[in-house]
């Protein structure tokens, strides 16, 4: 016969699988659970700790961008500035070169005036003493022709 089937070690292989069971429930219970439990407890600690660096790290970083918005504000306002003083510089510059530009201009503008005056007064006394020519001349052949008539 085969010792499984054999119902006279029954009481005995149940008492000891009782026992087993038994050690291997006080084992847990007061061994292994306690263990993952501080296991447990420490990764959560650590979990926390983290989650509480990264919040730190958070505020940092807001910390960090506000300096950095700041900054840039402050940098945009000088590059705003520098920008509108050298634009002043420059109209300044164009304005002093348009008053010299300009009296260039009424300096040439007058001389060129003053030498078409002269020029223009040169026409006229010329062109007087051209009409006072002619007319002599016009003159002269009129009396010679009324003296030759004459004569």
């Amino acid at each position: 016969m085969v010792p499984q089937l054999d119902t006279s070690f029954y009481i005995s292989q149940i008492f000891w699988i009782v026992v087993c069971l038994l050690v291997l429930v006080i084992a847990f219970k007061k061994v292994f659970i306690p263990r993952m439990n501080k296991l447990v407890e420490k990764r959560s600690e650590y979990i926390k700790s983290l989650e509480k660096n990264i919040k730190d790290l958070e505020k940092q970083v807001d910390e960090l961008s506000n300096k950095l918005q700041l900054v840039q504000d402050k940098k945009i306002i000088e590059t705003n500035k520098i920008i509108e003083k050298a634009q002043y510089q420059c109209d300044v510059l164009l304005d002093q070169t348009n008053r010299e530009l300009q009296t260039e201009n009424e300096i040439a503008i007058k001389q060129s005036r003053k030498e078409a005056d002269t020029i223009i007064r040169n026409l006229d006394k010329t062109l007087n003493e051209q009409i006072d020519n002619v007319a002599q001349e016009l003159f002269d052949k009129m009396f010679q022709n009324k003296n030759g008539e004459d004569k």
